[in-house]
């Protein structure tokens, strides 16, 4: 498990999601369901909500 804070928002995260897929090609992010991932990123992207009800 890798756990990472991005400042600069998504420059950063697709530069470390390229690294770690070099290492482990199952990956998956956790990310904010808002963001509505490409056809491209959907086997990679694991999205959460984080709205109250």
């Amino acid at each position: 498990m890798v756990v990472v804070n991005h400042p600069f928002c998504q420059v950063d995260g697709v530069a470390l999601s390229h690294l770690i897929e070099t290492f482990r090609p199952d990956y998956r992010v956790v990310a904010w369901e808002i963001l509505n991932p490409s056809d491209q990123l959907a086997d990679v992207v694991l999205p959460i909500c984080f709205k109250e009800d």
